[in-house]
């Protein structure tokens, strides 16, 4: 309806020619009033629920075949930093720098940040399957993970530790052995599998995922038997107490990925490490 009187119309009254009329609207205008143009508001609105909901729906159909997916990349990511850290120290070891050694101090010092994250993202993730039926199939994933958590955070404490000692150690003048680089460079792909084993079993890839645990072990003793043959009477304390986090950290992965009980895991340890059966 238009704005103007109907009155005013010339061909709806006879009153058009008055003076006291408004000419009439072009009819173009016809179509327009307020009330048409209030109408518009809650018709955008709508479009905008729907386009919300839309996107929504697209983005959990794209991700249903992985829902967790956030924290298998959070483990990633976790062991990723341990890993790098551990190569670090192993640099600082082989080049007898103390200012690299308190740099990778210092970086393990913020690995307890890692591992609440890596805390956060499993507490997000068994929310999010609680609220899916169909997704609760994963819960005993994360179960298995989530009993896994303590000796992660275990490993980060040693290898903090380990950190320390290398910085006394390269303080020292004495050279430091090349095998204690290499033993812990060992530790590092040992995290690195680990990482990698815990990935694969979040994604549902049993087969990979023991494949990934039986690189970890493979190179977690390698280190432990690397790191034995230097652990001999006058050796430096530093050195001793690395060789003894390199023991207690090969523990704590390979009994985070399940490998095998804690007794087995612990003789073949310290077998690797030449010490006598208990």
């Amino acid at each position: 309806r238009s704005s103007c009187s109907p009155s005013c119309w010339p061909w709806r009254s006879a009153r058009a020619a008055s003076p006291w009329c408004r000419p009439p609207c072009p009819p173009s205008t016809w179509w327009w009033s307020p009330r048409r143009r209030k109408s518009l508001i809650p018709f955008r609105f709508v479009d905008a629920l729907i386009g919300g909901a839309v996107a929504l729906v697209a983005s959990q159909l794209v991700d249903a075949h992985r829902p967790l997916a956030p924290l298998v990349a959070e483990f990633r990511q976790t062991f990723e930093e341990l890993a790098g850290l551990l190569r670090e120290v192993a640099d600082a070891l082989d080049a007898g720098d103390e200012q690299a050694a308190l740099a990778a101090l210092d970086r393990a010092r913020g690995m307890d940040a890692a591992v609440e994250r890596l805390r956060v993202a499993l507490l997000a993730a068994g929310e999010a399957l609680t609220l899916h039926v169909r997704r609760r199939r994963h819960m005993g994933r994360l179960r298995s993970v989530d009993a896994s958590i303590g000796q992660i955070d275990y490993a980060v404490r040693n290898v903090r530790v380990l950190a320390r000692a290398g910085v006394t150690l390269t303080r020292l003048a004495t050279p430091v052995p090349a095998e204690l680089g290499a033993a812990v460079r060992c530790l590092a792909g040992a995290v690195h599998a680990a990482g990698e084993s815990f990935a694969a079993d979040l994604d549902g890839r049993d087969a990979v995922a023991d494949e990934h645990a039986a690189r970890a072990e493979a190179a977690a003793l390698d280190a432990v038997r690397v790191a034995g043959r230097l652990f001999a009477s006058g050796q430096p304390l530093p050195l001793a107490m690395i060789v003894g986090q390199l023991r207690a950290t090969a523990i704590d992965l390979l009994r985070g990925v399940g490998v095998d009980d804690d007794a087995a895991v612990l003789g073949r340890v310290d077998e690797a490490l030449g010490l006598p059966a208990v």
